[in-house]
């Protein structure tokens, strides 16, 4: 494999050689169709169809198939690209070794041609459709190519030669870089057709990974890069570049954690730059250094080079916005680090001096004197006392957005010259440094407007670095798609603060994929960087006990772009214990797979609405209810050993039709003991009668197709009568339906197991009432009645005969073996130990743990017929605060605009010109000659006033019609949510609303007594127990007539107006004192005065005037 490139920092030689195996020479013919030519259609249908591949491949012999492979593969590929440009026999040459082989490929001529090539294709005059067709072509033979090779590696052939498919594999890799060259296929995401990727080959391969090991890789370095890097040429590059800081060993660590790295906090972590050195240490004015940070300002470090004793003095300076200075980004294991104390030794700080002495623009030999500012975490982020610490972790942003530059110090780059080096081997080594995968950095690379790494010999500016990989990109077909890499992993790292994220901010999702494969020596700075690089409230979460962070963390997630993702509860990872949030992963440093990335598995958030409640996480998704059938007493458990095979945490379900499908613990999760239902059982588990459990689906589970996967969340009730029921999770599961073969096998196993329990010899087992499986063995009935089950169970399964569906399902799932053993097998699973779960639907969103999937969803048509039919429910936003700032606008402009006006006037009445003379005197030639802007502007403004003042007339909502429509919109009845966005939340601004009901009530306080307070104290009492709910749209919602309403309010005041003057007059005549008769004069004047406010919406005069006559 000559053609792919290969690192200069590598003391190991080059790949092993690729042998020639073919037999025959290609035949020329187009490259699709030349298995059929050959007599070996199948091999296509082995390609199509993965189940058919592992049959072909393994009857064939090895030397057959891979001389086919090769020769269709291989030289067919260059064939139907190049043409007659290339002949089979310019690949092949003689091998190196013949003692193992004689002929060898060699692909050194491959990048010359591919070129030559590419500028053919691009100066050909072909028309558009012509060259899409090429592209089409060529972009199926690819594809065809991939699907082959995936076939046979994961064949069972691990005697297929390795070397042959990566050869292949590289090949097609270079020729789908020249395809999307040729024809300008920019946007690979959208626009190409080719394969994405063919690197998966060597993503399980153990001599690549082996080989890594041998150039100093650790595990989960080799994982990271195996994750992060797309192209097979990037990996193999890599897989020969050896590690700079290769000389720790790596025997204990693991695919998700380096070991030998790991660092506590300790004191020895500080080192001396030199070797045998024995400085004093210096440490910093910390009093100066707080006083600082307090009053919000950055303090910098100061450092002059004294000419006598070629020492340092180190000054506290306090940056202003004009300060030029360099901030240190560096990896605290290297020696920069001190966890106890902000102090460094004297030797270090010297060196730190030199590294950036060249960003000052002053030579150090000319001017020893020279002043350097540098900010530096060690030095300046106080230790003790925490308050001080908090502070300066609030502003930890600053010191990497406001530095001139930002330098890079890791101990692998500074081993290494650039000097000599091309651009793709530096960024590689930049980005697979410990410094990529430390947790502070990224915020600090992300950050940064000028990034440098230190190499040995200089410091390497990673933007002009990038711009030349980009134009190898952009013009070298054979490092295309490494430069590609390269560029892909330095967007993931500028792009935070600095590219197409910038508008919105990043959200989770991109946090997430960044925080893969790094890691942090104070596990509580996680939540930290989390909420700096979401733009969150630091104060808040550094507010408490360190342990506390993360959910301190999950509290302000609501406020961060996008919010908490809804399919988060899906996690397979360790969750927090706090009640509340359970449901919130712990960490996102310990999944080390970036498959399980939330950007990779969550819907668009506004699929769901997630709401932040006190018992937890509120949102929905389509639930299944879960029912263990009961198990009857003193059946075997399982006497023949006939189904060990399965786990107690892979159970099968059947749907209520009939349908059958799998459950099993996700396989991403780490530690199943540590998750919320110990070490039980999946099985175990369900068989807790004392919980009802459920099953929450990530997304709406269509039974009706095979092979469909699922992702799960199974919970059992906390309080299911609660609105929203309250659930806890259990565990995170993987489901899929079993529709075919396995489908048709089970239910018939089911239906017979179902018939054997009503049978009398379950019966018989019952009544013995054995249930201890050794005394079981022990007992002679017993042992009988087992024989006589193990023959029922035979008959039966042999009933099924030699041909219908059932016996077709059990040849295709036990081909060559005894189908009817494995039906017997089936049968006793489910009778003995019934092996099986029922599932049913959620019926009644009002009992279950989500609603179901409502094909007839409500949108904005259910919404207008629901205020059609409920004017109190026509309630609008005023946008009190746009109309008034629209107002003050106009107000601006128009005051402006008079000024202007103004001076016109003045310079016309001096001017000299006979054209202006009539202006003062005529506002039509004026208006002829002038813009009316200000005439204009003026009507505008009067008619929005005019406007806005008709909307303040408007009268507000009633607080019960808005209750009521806010309650509409999240009942599952009536709008189930279906706003989404910001547009959930319009009527959550209640002093911003105004109600269109033309049949308002009465504004006076015996009518809101009656709406208000009467009517709801009568429905809780009795109404809702007499009173129908037929209301269109509206289920569940019951509705007073306003008219009848107000009727009885009138009849009050009616009886109010008879009975007061009536009851006075009586109780007048019965006082015989004129004493007692003024007091009882005063109190009904009182008592009048009162009423008719009640009453009526008279006027404070008007009461006044009626209560004296």
């Amino acid at each position: 494999m000559e053609h792919l490139h290969l690192p200069k920092n590598t003391a190991t030689p080059g790949p092993e050689e690729v042998p020639y195996v073919g037999t025959e020479d290609y035949d020329g013919g187009p490259f699709l169709t030349y298995p059929t030519r050959q007599g070996k259609s199948h091999m296509l249908k082995a390609a199509s169809e993965s189940r058919w591949g592992p049959n072909v491949f393994v009857v064939m012999p090895v030397a057959e198939l891979e001389a086919f492979i090769q020769t269709w593969l291989f030289f067919g590929l260059l064939k139907e690209l190049l043409g007659e440009m290339c002949n089979a026999s310019q690949f092949i040459s003689t091998a190196d070794s013949p003692a193992t082989f004689e002929r060898r490929l060699n692909t050194s001529p491959l990048i010359p041609m591919a070129k030559n090539w590419v500028n053919l294709v691009l100066s050909s005059d072909d028309t558009r459709e012509n060259k899409q067709a090429q592209y089409d072509r060529i972009a199926d033979c690819l594809q065809l190519t991939r699907s082959m090779l995936h076939a046979i590696q994961y064949s069972s052939r691990p005697d297929f030669n390795r070397q042959i498919i990566l050869s292949i594999a590289s090949v097609a890799e270079l020729f789908m870089a020249a395809a999307n060259q040729a024809y300008q296929i920019r946007d690979l995401g959208l626009q190409n057709k080719c394969p994405a990727t063919w690197a998966f080959l060597l993503h399980s391969d153990p001599e690549s990974a082996e080989l890594m090991k041998r150039h100093g890789y650790c595990p989960s370095e080799i994982h990271r890069i195996r994750n992060t890097f797309m192209m097979l040429s990037t990996i193999h590059f890599l897989t020969w570049m050896d590690r700079i800081d290769s000389t720790a060993s790596h025997d204990h660590c693991n695919d998700r954690e380096c070991l030998s790295r790991l660092n506590n906090i300790r004191p020895n972590l500080v080192k001396h730059w030199l070797s045998n050195c024995h400085c004093h240490t210096l440490t910093v004015d910390m009093p100066k250094v707080i006083a600082i940070l307090s009053r919000g300002g950055l303090p910098l470090l100061s450092f002059i080079r004294t000419p006598l004793d070629d020492g340092i003095s180190l000054e506290i300076i306090e940056a202003s916005p004009s300060t030029n200075f360099v901030a240190i980004s560096h990896v605290w294991s290297d020696g920069l680090g001190n966890p106890v104390s902000n102090s460094l030794p004297e030797c270090q700080l010297q060196h730190l001096i030199d590294l950036v002495q060249p960003f000052t623009g002053k030579n150090i030999g000319e001017e020893r004197s020279s002043r350097v500012l540098i900010w530096l975490d060690t030095l300046l982020c106080p230790v003790n006392p925490p308050e001080a610490r908090a502070m300066a972790i609030k502003q930890m942003k600053k010191p990497y957005t406001d530095a001139a530059f930002v330098l890079v110090l890791d101990s692998a780059l500074y081993k290494v010259d650039s000097l000599g080096l091309g651009p793709i081997e530096k960024g590689l080594l930049i980005f697979t440094t410990q410094w990529m995968r430390r947790l502070w950095t990224l915020q600090e690379g992300a950050l940064a407007d000028k990034l440098y790494f230190q190499f040995k010999d200089k410091a390497v500016d990673l933007k002009q670095l990038m711009d030349q990989v980009l134009e190898i990109h952009n013009t070298d077909v054979g490092r295309d798609y490494l430069a590609l890499d390269v560029a892909t992993a330095y967007g993931k790292l500028r792009n935070f603060f600095h590219g197409y994220i910038e508008a919105a901010g990043p959200d989770l999702a991109t946090v997430e994929e960044a925080l893969q494969y790094r890691s942090v020596s104070v596990p509580t700075d996680e939540p930290l960087l989390i909420a700096g690089l979401l733009q969150l409230d630091l104060s808040y979460v550094l507010n408490g006990p360190e342990s506390t962070r993360m959910q301190r963390l999950w509290h302000l997630m609501p406020l961060a772009p996008k919010g908490i993702p809804p399919n988060i509860i899906f996690r397979p990872e360790l969750r927090l214990s706090e009640p509340g949030f359970r449901w919130a992963p712990q960490t996102f440093l310990a999944f080390k797979n970036p498959r399980n990335a939330i950007g990779l598995s969550i819907a668009d958030p506004e699929d769901h609405r997630v709401l932040l409640t006190p018992a937890g996480l509120e949102t929905r998704f389509a639930g299944l209810h879960i029912e263990m059938p009961e198990v009857p007493e003193g059946l075997p458990r399982n006497p023949w050993d006939i189904f060990r095979g399965s786990t107690d945490n892979d159970i099968f379900c059947r749907y209520g039709d009939g349908t059958w499908f799998y459950m099993k613990i996700n396989d991403l999760v780490t530690n199943v003991s540590t998750l919320s239902f110990g070490s039980n059982t999946l099985r175990a588990m369900l068989r807790d009668r004392s919980k009802r459990y459920a099953l929450i689906l990530s997304k709406p589970f269509q039974f009706n197709i095979s092979d469909t996967a699922n992702t799960g969340l199974l919970v059992h009730y906390e309080d299911e009568q609660a609105k929203p029921p309250i659930v806890h999770s259990e565990v995170p599961v993987a489901i899929g339906a079993n529709l075919g073969a396995t489908g048709i096998l089970y239910e018939a196993a089911w239906q017979s197991a179902q018939t054997l329990l009503e049978d009398e010899l379950t019966g018989q087992f019952t009544s013995l009432g054995i249930d201890d499986e050794d005394q079981q063995k022990e007992d002679p009935t017993y042992s009988t009645l087992v024989a006589s089950l193990e023959q029922k169970l035979l008959r039966i399964a042999e009933n099924v005969g030699e041909e219908g569906p059932l016996y077709d399902a059990l040849q295709a799932i036990n081909q060559q073996r005894n189908a009817y053993r494995l039906f017997q097998a089936v049968i006793a699973s489910l009778y003995l130990a019934n092996n099986t779960i029922y599932i049913q639907p959620t019926v009644s969103p009002k009992k279950c743990l989500s609603s179901t999937i409502h094909l007839d969803m409500a949108d904005y048509d259910t919404l207008v017929s629901m205020i059609a039919n409920h004017e109190e429910a026509a309630i609008f936003r005023r946008f009190d605060a746009l109309n008034i700032k629209n107002l003050l606008y106009m107000q601006a402009e128009l005051v402006h605009l008079e000024a202007e006006l103004r001076q016109i006037e003045l310079d016309e009445k001096a001017s000299i010109d006979p054209r202006k003379i009539p202006y003062p005197f005529s506002v039509y030639v004026c208006l002829v000659d002038y813009n009316n802007d200000l005439l204009i502007g003026v009507c505008r403004q009067d008619r929005a006033l005019l406007q806005y003042l008709s909307l303040r007339k408007v009268a507000r909502p009633a607080s019960n019609a808005i209750s009521f429509l806010q309650a509409w919109l999240d009942r599952p009845e009536g709008g189930d949510f279906f706003l989404k966005g910001r547009e959930a939340w319009i009527w959550d601004a209640e002093k911003d609303l105004l109600s269109l009901d033309c049949e308002q009530p009465s504004k006076d306080t015996l009518t809101f007594l009656i709406n208000e307070v009467m009517v709801p104290w009568y429905h809780r009492l009795w109404g809702y127990k007499v009173k129908p709910t037929a209301t269109p749209n509206c289920d569940g919602v019951w509705q007073y007539d306003k008219w009848k309403l107000g009727l009885i309010a009138n009849v009050i005041s009616t009886l109010l107006a008879s009975l007061l003057p009536s009851i006075s007059i009586l109780i007048l005549y019965f006082l015989p004192k004129p004493v007692s008769r003024l007091v009882v004069i005063l109190f009904f004047s009182i008592l009048f005065s009162l009423i008719l406010s009640l009453v009526s919406t008279s006027r404070r005069i008007e009461v006044f005037a009626a209560t004296t006559a």
